[in-house]
């Protein structure tokens, strides 16, 4: 394919958004994973450049992981740490001065040492040594613009978009910190942490299947698409323009927060409850703008995936204190740490498994790593303080697993008690409907559990047997499936049955059609990512309660995904847009 000329990649959208800027081949099938300078090579360096460029890249390293601390606080953990530390390694900096000193120019040094490293990770069969190949490339590209003043080489991301095969969160952050504009990844280099992630950060992303993104050349121009799912290689003007008008008018927020409503309600009045789902600390303040009625989710689990070891108790409830006091509706759900399956925890030995979705996931982790429990729930404890929290416990598959975290709780207030650090009330605890297992043991579940809450990414992906990161089988994954709706309505009538409060979050929880189904059903507590708020509540405001009744009770008769689409697209439901 002629990479000079205007052509469309296709690809599917996994973080809505526009975006301009310069192609950056970050890594793909046949790179060798070297540092390449294209440099004028009659520029003539001196070892006082090369100190000068080391020092300008460590003060630079040092103010990015300031911004990344006072922007993202709970998730910036040092993540350009192992860059500052390689700086100053005697095998690193220590060898490339070594080689200047024996006739190497500084610029051939550095390539030559950061070369001979990228190599040696790249081939390491310990998959935390294969992760260094990126900070190697990033910290050998920084010193090498700084060292020849090369405006080419990528120290910053500013104007870029990346295509890669494969992202890490902490490479995820180090982008987003580093202004990246968007991301277009190949076939499964997308897992769900990173995609929730990414949509905090704002970064517009698809998922692409064409391999040709590998044949486009570094600097060529691109037009990001997101919505679509489309990459336009060498857009025109017209292309150009249209995405710059997208630009202008994407940053909805004031609009957003104009639209906003302190409270919900159907258009017949019936009252329903929209709340936060918070990923990132900075997705809070975006949250109150937009009047969240609580936090019906906070994930726990970024705080753990971009580091290089447990947050401490102290660490956590630092992060949790801000997530307790975040908004002024006091409703606040923590979910305890839910890492496994595409989540995995690099310091964890022997962490990887044959069929992670299927194996030490969730509260399964928590129960045989009791310490990490106890550390997580004490801090949970402590950032609410006086008040009432929700605990909310993963991936629960039998009555057996709710009740062994509960009496874990219990031990965890002793020890709060014992330790001196006052006394706590019992928080409300949780369970989180997410395994056909559980769907099968909701009435007893609703029976001990203070609340219930549907994660319905995992319910689909589990009811229906497809990997929802898995291109091939996308299609296959739709939430309006017929044995989806019949699964949550069992869990709601086992919810009304024990007068146990049912919350809904997930895909499920954003899609017109399903919250229309579920407030037929009787449910009213929804959560979602703050910028779906108004839209949604606007959706809700224009549905008959009556109405959504009658269609509810019918639409778990219907026996096909197609009669289900067909049933919903005849009732024109609202729409989220405002």
């Amino acid at each position: 394919m002629d990479m000079g000329i205007r052509h469309l990649i296709r690809g599917t959208q996994v973080v809505e958004g526009v975006a301009l800027g310069l192609a950056y081949q970050m890594e793909g099938p046949g790179n060798n994973d070297n540092l390449i300078s294209a440099v004028d090579d009659n520029y003539k360096e001196t070892m006082e450049d090369f100190h000068s460029a080391i020092d300008n890249t460590e003060n630079q390293l040092e103010e990015l992981q300031n911004r990344l601390e006072k922007e993202l606080a709970d998730v910036a953990s040092l993540i350009f740490s192992a860059h500052l530390l390689m700086l100053r390694d005697e095998g690193f900096f220590g060898a490339m001065e070594k080689r200047i000193h024996e006739g190497s120019t500084p610029k051939d040094a550095v390539v030559h040492i950061a070369n001979n490293y990228i190599t040696l990770f790249a081939e390491s069969h310990n998959p935390r040594m294969r992760e260094k190949v990126q900070d190697i490339k990033d910290l050998g590209h920084r010193i090498l613009e700084n060292l020849l003043k090369d405006e080419g080489l990528h120290g910053d991301y500013s104007g870029q978009i990346i295509l890669s095969n494969e992202l890490l969160p902490s490479e995820l952050l180090k982008l987003a910190t580093q202004n990246v504009e968007g991301l277009v990844l190949f076939g499964g280099g997308i897992t769900a942490h990173v995609s929730v992630l990414a949509r905090s950060l704002g970064v517009p992303l698809i998922l692409t299947e064409d391999d040709n993104i590998f044949q486009i050349p570094s600097n060529t121009s691109l037009a990001l698409d997101a919505h679509q799912g489309l990459l336009i290689v060498n857009p025109d003007d017209a292309a150009r323009k249209r995405i710059e008008q997208l630009i202008e008018g994407s940053d909805q927020v004031e609009k957003l927060e104009t639209a906003a409503r302190p409270e919900s309600f159907t258009a017949d009045g019936v009252r329903i409850y929209l709340r936060a789902t918070v990923n990132l600390l900075s997705d809070l303040k975006l949250a109150k703008r937009l009047k969240a009625e609580g936090i019906g989710l906070y994930r726990s689990e970024f705080p753990f995936l971009i580091r290089s070891d447990f947050p401490s108790e102290e660490e956590q409830y630092l992060i949790y204190k801000q997530v307790v006091d975040g908004l002024d509706n006091p409703l606040v759900t923590l979910r305890t740490l839910d890492v496994g399956g595409d989540k995995i925890l690099s310091y964890i030995p022997d962490s990887e498994e044959a069929n992670p979705f299927l194996g030490l996931r969730a509260i399964r982790f928590l129960l045989e790593n009791k310490k990490v429990f106890v550390g997580q729930l004490k801090a949970m404890i402590r950032a609410g303080g006086k008040r009432q929290i929700r605990i909310l416990f993963p991936l629960i598959s039998s009555l057996d697993d709710f009740l062994n975290a509960r009496r874990i709780v219990l031990k965890s207030l002793s020890f709060l008690k014992r330790d001196g650090l006052g006394q706590f009330p019992m928080p409300k605890l949780g369970a989180m409907i997410e395994l056909p297992s559980a769907v099968e043991m909701a009435p007893e579940l609703a029976r001990e559990a203070d609340f219930l809450s549907l994660g319905t990414n995992d319910l689909v992906q589990y009811m229906l047997g497809v990997d929802r990161t898995n291109e091939k089988v996308a299609d296959l994954f739709d939430v309006r499936h017929p044995a989806v709706l019949r699964a949550v309505k069992r869990v709601n009538d086992a919810a009304r049955e024990a007068d146990c409060p049912l919350s809904i979050c997930g895909l499920m929880s954003k899609n017109p059609q399903t919250i229309y189904y579920m407030i037929g059903l009787g449910i009213n507590e929804f959560s979602m990512e703050p910028g779906k708020l108004p839209g949604i509540q606007h959706a809700v405001s224009k549905m008959d309660i009556k109405q959504a009744q009658k269609n509810a009770a019918i639409l778990p008769t219907l026996g096909t995904l197609v009669e289900v689409r067909e049933y919903l697209e005849k009732l024109n439901l609202p729409t989220p847009d405002l």
